[in-house]
């Protein structure tokens, strides 16, 4: 494990096994932009590996708010599978601790199933 990573424990572990199933769900039921996939992949690879650093999760969630900005003009607009597939990416992005691993795979399936 990188230096980096943050430490295991079991609330890492539980997080790390939701981010497996928002992942799958993105897999199998969203619709990621091209331009996106390279990141989203390279998140889900830091996860199966540990916890990524907060720098990876900041730069996640950055590039994926600045996509939504980019094709609306704003982070607001929810218009199509595509925006609801990048609202759950950010759920790759969330660190062990700010939110329950429940409540973020909960919110992913909500975005996905909608539409």
């Amino acid at each position: 494990m990188s230096g980096n990573a943050h430490r295991f424990d079991g609330m890492s572990d539980t997080h790390r096994a939701a981010i497996r199933r928002v992942a799958h769900k993105l897999q199998t039921r969203g619709q990621i932009p091209s331009e996106l996939q390279e990141r989203i992949n390279a998140l889900v690879a830091a996860w199966d590996l540990g916890v990524p650093d907060e720098a990876m999760l900041l730069d996640g969630k950055l590039t994926l708010w600045a996509f939504l900005e980019d094709k609306h003009g704003d982070s607001t607009t929810i218009a199509d599978l595509e925006d609801r597939s990048v609202r759950a990416s950010l759920c790759l992005c969330e660190p062990p601790g700010e939110n329950h691993p429940q409540d973020l795979e909960e919110w992913a399936t909500d975005m996905l199933g909608k539409g």
